[in-house]
């Protein structure tokens, strides 16, 4: 039950790293598209 458990927990982690790693990319996305085209 830990073991599974614990793989459980990790899955969640990773999950919020890969949602706050994307929120990044798309802040720096829009940075560069304001950059290339500013209004």
């Amino acid at each position: 039950m830990a073991f599974s458990h614990e793989k459980f927990i990790t899955k969640i982690l990773l999950q919020e790293n890969i949602e706050k790693i994307g929120k990044k990319l798309e802040k720096q996305k829009t940075r560069f598209a304001t950059i290339k085209n500013p209004l």
